[in-house]
């Protein structure tokens, strides 16, 4: 929920068919004279044979934009994963669970931007109880900026981590569901 223009569910389509990161793309090291040429074209090679794409994958990516999901549709097709992911425009509260276990990633609005503090508490609120009576033996990793997340959320996360996004201090919250 809340993919914005498809970051995180383009990385995790790209990891689950174990993409190399860059692949696809050219490096200023690349003109280097001190780096054989063969070599990148070795390492390219040698990462493209590792590329799994017999595995299942399914990765779902919402927002309630549609300029947004357009956005991420076009990126993920650029990626090369846009036939791992199932993009649909909708609001998060109207998520169901089709599946007993998996995971839930999302970085949502920190009230920096989109939303003003009232609003995020609302939709941190309202997160909380829909992952947990929709989705109670999932694991949920969100990224945000707001210091009162778990509260708000209603739940300790079971582990966090700080971090900076785009300059921004954030906190990664782990919820670690069944196993």
């Amino acid at each position: 929920p809340m993919c914005g223009t498809g970051t995180i569910a383009i990385e995790a389509a790209m990891i689950a068919r174990n993409v190399a990161p860059g692949v696809n793309r050219n490096f200023a090291s690349e003109k280097w004279p001190i780096i054989p040429e063969n070599l990148w074209v070795d390492l390219r090679d040698d990462a493209f044979s590792r590329e799994d794409y017999d595995k299942e994958v399914t990765i779902y990516a919402s927002d309630i934009d549609e300029e947004t999901v357009e956005v991420a549709k076009l990126n993920a097709k650029r990626a090369g994963v846009d036939e791992e992911i199932e993009f649909r425009c909708m609001n998060f509260l109207e998520l169901e669970n089709t599946i007993e276990k998996g995971c839930i990633v999302t970085n949502p609005p920190y009230g920096d931007r989109l939303l003003d503090e009232d609003a995020v508490e609302r939709l941190y609120g309202l997160m909380g109880d829909i992952f947990q009576m929709r989705f109670p033996r999932w694991s949920y990793y969100i990224i945000t900026s707001y210091e009162n997340f778990e509260k708000t959320f209603g739940k300790k996360a079971t582990k966090n981590r700080k971090l900076y996004n785009g300059g921004i201090k954030c906190h990664y919250y782990q919820y670690y569901g069944a196993r």
